[in-house]
């Protein structure tokens, strides 16, 4: 009976210290479980703007239908402070510009010739660095090389020996040639290598400057919504079905030859002018300012002034004009220490084989506003506005091909900070318009909480 009572009583006091050291562990874990909730309560209130920021653009409805980077570099601290797949390689179209105004803010100088001539007693030779402004109808009439030209008595020949190029670029579309966008590049481009088409109200007859392709004018039961120019040569077909019911005029490249070339300067200087070569043509008359260049590169991305421009760069560096050989020189002794090793093949962004990062583009923007300061960068880059009362802007350059839009460029922040960005979409299949308008709207979150 006693070991039996002795029984009870442990098995009770045991029953009471195993219910105690339950009700204590239950107790020690609701404590612990309103630890843990209340520290990841505190880790979202804590989350940095940076982190905010990036799971917008990640979640974004638009952005993550397609393949995006972006970053966003503080230029007083010379430090990344947003980035969002910014090391991988994009198609960055016009934004390829960038590298290209890198290169001629490094090579050119603030004024360049448009010819390196050699006189004898009886000759005068010269030959085209590549510069695009001689009687180009969209840049400022400054350039001294025509009357230089005209006012010469001796005999003039015209050289090209130096091209030693393609007129197209890898990756150009032979569907573009026949447009403004796509011109053809040359050692010594006249009128901007582009004819303009025209005709006005209530006219049949079509007019063309210069006149010295108005035998290339050819008429075709083809029905056409528009003039269109031969890929192999300069004829261009005017349809019988064509309806032009207002004044009309339309910008058509058309093939540069040393014959073409000729032909044109016997009708602009009213004189005879032969091919011919001579060497040591190393005279230049430094006449024309660089900058105009610049600013029509960037603003109206003209893709035959950004072509040119690297063509003079080889002009000055090599004597030669040869595209891939002063890319491949402006990557090896400018852009060594790019951080993504681009793949750069033209001057314009044309070539859908082009590749640069995020990363990449903020690093050229670093340097280009370095050796520019903001004053030119306001001068050259388009102002883009972010809102619809125009009063949030960015500096930047637009870069478009089908399916592809790229914006880079500087922007202020409410407190005054200023930034490079870069923000890269590839591959999206949607409304251009809305995609711009999202990207618009994303800068204009970082301009506020900055």
């Amino acid at each position: 009976m006693i070991r039996y009572c002795f029984l009870l009583l442990t098995l009770f006091l045991f029953s009471c210290s195993s219910n105690k050291r339950v009700k204590d562990y239950s107790s020690k874990s609701i404590e612990e479980k309103k630890e843990r909730t209340q520290k990841v309560i505190e880790k979202e209130n804590k989350r940095s703007k940076e982190e905010l920021i990036l799971i917008d653009f990640n979640e974004h409805f638009i952005f993550k239908e397609h393949h995006a980077g972006f970053v966003l570099f503080d230029l007083e601290k010379k430090k990344t402070i947003l980035e969002q797949d910014g090391n991988k390689l994009f198609t960055p179209a016009s934004n390829i510009k960038l590298f290209t105004l890198y290169t001629a803010l490094k090579f050119l100088d603030a004024k360049e010739s448009l010819i390196q001539y050699k006189e004898t007693d009886e000759a005068l030779y010269f030959k085209g660095t590549g510069h695009p402004a001689f009687l180009h109808p969209y840049l400022p009439k400054e350039s001294q090389a025509f009357d230089f030209l005209n006012a010469s008595r001796k005999n003039i020949y015209y050289c090209a020996d130096h091209f030693d190029d393609e007129v197209f670029n890898p990756g150009w579309a032979i569907d573009d040639a026949p447009f403004y966008y796509q011109t053809d590049k040359s050692a010594f481009p006249m009128f901007g290598n582009i004819s303009w088409l025209s005709r006005a109200k209530g006219q049949m007859n079509f007019k063309i400057v210069p006149p010295t392709l108005k035998k290339h004018l050819k008429k075709t039961k083809e029905e056409l919504s528009y003039p269109l120019r031969s890929f192999d040569d300069n004829t261009i077909l005017l349809s019988d079905s064509l309806r032009i019911d207002k004044d009309w005029s339309m910008d058509i490249p058309f093939k540069s030859s040393d014959q073409l070339i000729t032909a044109f300067l016997n009708d602009t200087l009213n004189r005879k002018v032969d091919y011919g070569c001579i060497n040591d043509m190393h005279d230049r008359i430094p006449d024309y300012p660089t900058d105009a260049l610049y600013k029509m590169m960037m603003q109206k991305s003209d893709n035959h002034i950004a072509e040119q421009l690297l063509l003079m760069c080889s002009a000055k560096q090599f004597d030669t004009l040869n595209t891939s050989r002063i890319i491949q020189y402006a990557l090896d002794s400018l852009m060594s220490e790019i951080p993504d090793q681009p793949r750069w093949v033209d001057g314009s962004g044309l070539s859908r084989y082009n590749l640069a990062s995020p990363q990449s583009l903020v690093w050229v923007l670093e340097k280009i506003r370095r050796r520019l300061g903001t004053n030119l960068i306001e001068r050259y880059f388009e102002e883009i506005y972010l809102d619809e009362a125009k009063t949030v802007t960015v500096f930047a350059k637009t870069g478009s091909l089908s399916n592809n839009f790229c914006l880079s460029g500087y922007l202020k922040s409410k407190s005054g900070k200023l930034f490079a960005f870069s923000i890269m979409n590839n591959h999206f299949v949607g409304s251009r318009k809305e995609l711009y308008k999202e990207v618009k709207k994303f800068l204009l979150k970082i301009v506020d909480q900055y």
